[in-house]
């Protein structure tokens, strides 16, 4: 995808950070066995790929013409969408 309009600048505060090493965190904290210890770097990465997901739809929107605030309304919704459905996946799978 080609975005003529926007430069994207990944600061260490981007909450997708946020989100991930979470997930990261979660895993270390609650693996017992190695299988856990890859299901949670499997969730990790989906995680990963939600945050990549969320820069690109910020992206599009603002490549569209909108104002930066759809990085706080897009990057806000699909971290509090997606944060509670992986650590429900990984907790259900550790189980």
């Amino acid at each position: 995808m080609i975005l003529p309009n926007v430069n994207i600048e990944i600061v260490k505060e981007c909450t997708g950070y946020f989100l991930t090493s979470g997930f990261l965190a979660l895993t270390f904290a609650l693996s017992k066995r190695i299988r856990d210890f890859i299901i949670g770097i499997f969730i990790t990465i989906l995680a990963y790929l939600v945050n990549i997901l969320r820069i690109l739809l910020i992206s599009y929107f603002l490549n569209l013409g909108y104002r930066t605030i759809w990085h706080d309304i897009l990057g806000y919704i699909i971290i509090i969408i997606f944060a509670p459905l992986l650590s429900y996946l990984y907790l259900r799978l550790i189980e």
